[in-house]
């Protein structure tokens, strides 16, 4: 990568100061395919979530300044001014900010934070794993479901009754209050990154009080659509105005923002909190990239999402930066059907893994920017990166002939065609569909690769017990996730829970699960003993290899492979990326664009050598 096309941009005083547009525009390849409705994040969309930082926060927020200068990472404030963690691990007591407001003058206290927590047990099942997946509380005593809403809607959360209160208040669960500003999180369990669960997608807090004043959440059976179009408001620095999908979603400043103050220092001691240049922001869904590039280029948006159709022009366009990371934390993989005829089959699994050239695959698909890997963790996280120290597949054309013989297929005789479902217009996924269609012909395997929007895609798949009860009409091979994957908080734990699991709320496309790795993922949240986990993993490291339920096709250095944003460093100095480590969502924080020029514009966004983390440095308390 060139200098003069890094995203790391460092400040200068000769620069002449950029005119700040009264609306930002950024113009966007994808649009969320739940629209705005956030109760989905249950199942980690939508996607891309533009409303992250801007519109929702959470109680805490990953200090973007320490993750990019220094590669570590560390909790800072967000809702709640502090927190403690007891001694034994198991219980977090979070006093949160008096007088915040959502965006429609709603009142923010702890008892709405007990409500949102309590609608994401209701909305999973009354599943204690409804936070991440991961069993870490003990939900025998709580009674919670619709008629608890119909006591707590006519009692609001404003000042509960004293009938709400007392639930509210009741220690016999996992999650009470202890007034209006402290809220408690008790653990049955020790789990080492609690505090990155709660910078994700089900920690980001939405107002009550809106949600039920329209119908409350719905059922774990269908959400309460009403929120897709009128999205539930949240904190943050900006609210949505307007929502028309397949065409734009607006964004005006929160008249109620808490934050709209801060001082430069503040913000730069936590700029997911930075209360935004703009007045107004406008994403505009453009499905075909000249339209995206010709914006840019012209000045029609600032932010554009450019996929390799036009990547050569701005690489070679020395006015342009775009996002890429050397340490990335987003993974790609094919995810194989284990429950369908022949991927059911593990051997026809095996002799796929090794067919695929996947030097081929990095530099056709993913631009010659990414490297190898081994799923399903990423190398960010240190120890729990293939504690198994297992070989990557290797590109063998004999061995995996000689696994079809194994399976009973020699040449590929009798095996059906295998279809290969990818996501509409994805160039970088037609590329991987390619090169796959032809590395597989060469062993007698015969791919169909079929298209589809992103709204089919999110539809096919559930949590691992949908998928294992619709395992038919789940794809043979789908790309793992419709988008390039990031983790959806910050915990080594994601990419465990997620894709290798009977835990997994969401992502488990291969329906795979195994009593050894299973083991190993719970362990994660139910003890504190690295040693012990890391062993566990190590097996369950092994297994996966063995049983071949993913072709691991590498991690990427672009963000986003296809649809990197790009933008004119002559007028934006820099931004930053998701706050949970590109995680829930990929696309930047839209209140952290710093404009050239201004009082913001003086950092240096230099990226680390390596993000090592550890969890030491996920037990950081404020100061």
């Amino acid at each position: 990568m060139s200098s003069t096309t890094s995203t790391y941009l460092s400040s200068t005083s000769s620069v002449a100061p950029a005119a700040i547009p009264s609306t930002l525009v950024i113009d966007d390849l994808n649009f969320p395919g739940q629209g705005m409705n956030i109760l989905y994040a249950l199942q980690y969309m939508p996607a891309p979530d533009w409303m992250e930082t801007a519109s929702y926060q959470s109680l805490i927020a990953a200090n973007l300044t320490a993750q990019y200068r220094v590669g570590r990472i560390q909790f800072v404030p967000d809702l709640a001014t502090n927190w403690t963690v007891s001694p034994d691990g198991k219980t977090l007591t979070f006093n949160l900010r008096n007088g915040v407001q959502f965006s429609n003058g709603d009142p923010f206290n702890a008892y709405v934070v007990w409500f949102e927590m309590y609608s994401w047990y209701y909305l999973a099942g009354n599943s204690s794993t409804f936070l991440a997946g991961l069993s870490l509380f003990n939900t025998s005593a709580v009674k919670f479901g619709p008629a608890t809403y119909a006591m707590i809607a006519q009692s609001g959360l404003a000042n509960p009754s004293g009938q709400a209160l007392a639930m509210m208040q009741n220690t016999t669960w996992p999650i009470y209050v202890e007034g209006p500003n402290t809220i408690v999180f008790r653990l049955s369990v020790p789990y080492l990154w609690m505090l990155g669960i709660l910078t994700g997608w089900e920690g980001q807090i939405w107002d009550g009080t809106y949600v039920l004043q329209n119908g409350g959440v719905g059922t774990p059976a269908a959400f309460n659509p009403y929120f897709t179009l009128n999205p539930i408001p949240g904190t943050g620095p900006y609210m949505v105005t307007e929502v028309v999908l397949s065409s734009h979603v607006s964004f005006t400043r929160n008249p109620y923002y808490w934050g709209k103050n801060l001082t430069t220092d503040e913000i730069l001691a936590n700029p997911a909190i930075a209360p935004g240049q703009v007045d107004n922001v406008v994403i505009q869904y453009k499905p075909t990239d000249i339209t995206r590039y010709t914006d840019l280029s012209t000045g029609q948006c600032q932010l554009a999402a450019i996929t390799r159709e036009d990547w050569a022009a701005v690489v070679n366009n020395t006015n342009y930066a775009y996002a890429a990371n050397p340490v990335p934390a987003t993974i790609n993989a094919i995810a194989m059907n284990t429950h369908v005829f022949p991927l059911n089959i593990t051997d026809v699994r095996r002799a796929i893994v090794h067919a695929i050239n996947y030097t081929d695959v990095i530099q056709k698909a993913f631009l010659g920017q990414g490297t190898r890997t081994v799923g399903p963790e990423t190398r960010n996280y240190g120890a729990y990166y293939n504690p198994g120290n297992t070989p990557l597949y290797d590109y063998n054309l004999t061995e995996a002939m000689n696994y079809l013989a194994t399976a009973g297929f020699p040449n590929g005789q009798g095996l059906p065609p295998i279809t290969f479902i990818i996501l509409a217009g994805s160039g970088y996924q037609s590329a991987i569909a390619q090169v796959v269609q032809q590395d597989l012909a060469q062993i007698g395997i015969q791919i169909k690769i079929e298209s589809q929007p992103l709204s089919v895609l999110n539809g096919m798949f559930g949590g691992y017990q949908y998928n294992v009860q619709n395992a038919q009409t789940v794809p043979m091979m789908s790309m793992w996730e419709p988008l390039a994957y990031s983790p959806d908080f910050v915990s080594p734990a994601d990419y465990w829970v997620a894709f290798v699991s009977s835990y997994s709320l969401w992502g488990n496309q291969a329906i795979y699960s195994n009593p050894i790795v299973d083991q190993g993922v719970a362990l994660m949240g139910e003890t504190n003993n690295e040693t012990q986990i890391i062993n566990a993993l190590a097996k369950a490291q092994q297994q996966i290899y063995i049983d071949a339920p993913y072709v691991w096709l590498g991690e990427t250095y672009l963000l986003v492979i296809d649809g990197s944003y790009v933008w004119n460093k002559n007028s934006i100095a820099y931004m930053y990326y998701d706050p949970n480590y590109q995680g829930v969502t990929d696309v930047p924080p839209f209140n952290t664009i710093v404009f050239r020029g201004t009082a913001l514009d003086v950092y240096s966004l230099t990226p680390p050598l390596s993000f090592a983390v550890t969890p030491v440095n996920y037990a950081v308390k404020p100061v």
